[in-house]
């Protein structure tokens, strides 16, 4: 099954991976249609992935909430935010793996009350405010209330992630707000690196070699993290 479900989606790639959009008659396509919700009932009964993101005071959204299923298509007009919520996941679990914000000590999840240095993987901005909505990076003189940008990722298993973004001495830093309490459903999310490419930026001749491989790996290692 696992094979099949990764054929499968191998084929929805080829088929709708057309220019920066998805045909819109793949849509309406009974074949489509099919392997969609195969898909999904494959990934939903197996490994955990991301159900909601909720994204305040990022970029252009200032309070946004978008519900997602295993295999999701983001659809919208120019400009309205469909590359902004792919860079806040592909932010968030990049900042998480490889990082010490979240660890497991023996069974235990433990939260780090430090934020980390950050940089900006797939986000390509002139001034550090455009990352804040209206490029407000803080409220007012002894406001703490509202510092940077917020992105909260939850899982199929009721996990949250709460990041704060924040801009600090020139540089941006992220803090992890989850409380173990928000993580007791035995999260995995933070230990998979995301994949995410930029329909902006495009492939070089290396990357559009090698790029078949990377979705080998990622689905044969059951990291539905990734963001294609």
């Amino acid at each position: 099954m696992p094979g099949h479900a990764a054929g499968i989606l191998r084929r929805i790639t080829a088929r709708c991976y057309v220019g920066d959009a998805m045909p819109q008659r793949a849509m309406f396509d009974p074949w489509f249609k099919k392997a969609y919700i195969a898909i999904n009932d494959f990934i939903l009964r197996r490994i955990k992935v991301i159900k909601k993101v909720t994204l305040g005071h990022f970029k252009k959204f200032k309070s946004k909430t978008v519900e997602l299923q295993p295999l999701s298509i983001l659809v919208g007009e120019n400009s309205s935010g469909k590359t902004t919520v792919l860079q806040a996941i592909n932010l968030s679990l990049s900042a998480l793996f490889g990082s010490e914000l979240i660890s497991h000590d023996v069974n235990r999840i433990k939260v780090s009350e430090k934020g980390i240095n950050a940089t900006l993987p797939g986000i390509n901005i002139a001034d550090f405010r455009e990352l804040y909505y209206a490029k407000i990076s803080r409220g007012g003189k002894g406001d703490d209330s509202r510092r940077g940008a917020s992105i909260s990722i939850e899982d199929t298993s009721g996990n949250h992630y709460n990041l704060q973004v924040s801009s600090l001495f020139g540089g941006y830093n992220i803090k992890c707000l989850s409380t173990t309490e928000d993580l007791t459903c035995f999260p995995r999310l933070h230990m998979y690196a995301p994949l995410f490419i930029s329909g902006f930026v495009g492939l070089q001749g290396t990357e559009e070699r090698s790029f078949p491989a990377v979705i080998k790996r990622h689905l044969s290692s059951g990291m539905v993290s990734s963001i294609i």
